[in-house]
């Protein structure tokens, strides 16, 4: 079996891609991964959850004083390590500043920091994981 590692930046912008090191411990072959731009555009992207279709969930804090948080939902169809589109909204209006996004069966939870207060969301995805 191959195996390819992909690691893949989400805001991070091309310069601080272009920064990383892989490599320096003799048991990591750096040819074996490929560093990718996978999303751009996104304001304070905090916690990243992998869904069992391989798209990614990610949450974004839209800033630090009072705008909601919400769940962004890329693809990568033909596998090339860069979202498809600019992610797809799957649910808003979060607390605040989201800082992790973790899936528990078939709920997606995200904690979040809404003024001082740990807030804990349990989501409950539709058939189809764009479905709020």
């Amino acid at each position: 079996m191959r195996k390819i590692a992909i690691v893949s930046l989400l805001a991070a912008g091309s310069a601080f891609a272009s920064s990383i090191a892989i490599g320096g411990d003799p048991r990591v072959d750096p040819s074996r991964f490929r560093i990718t731009e996978f999303a751009t555009g996104l304001n304070s992207p905090y916690g990243m959850q992998m869904l069992g279709d391989g798209s990614l969930l990610v949450g974004v804090s839209q800033g630090f004083f009072g705008t909601p948080g919400n769940l962004v939902r890329f693809t990568d169809t033909n596998h090339d390590g860069i979202a498809d589109g600019p992610g797809t909204l799957v649910f808003s209006n979060l607390p605040r500043i989201m800082t992790s996004v973790r899936r528990a069966g078939d709920l997606v939870l995200t904690m979040s920091d809404n003024g001082g207060q740990p807030v804990i969301s349990v989501l409950r995805p539709g058939a189809n994981p764009t479905a709020t």
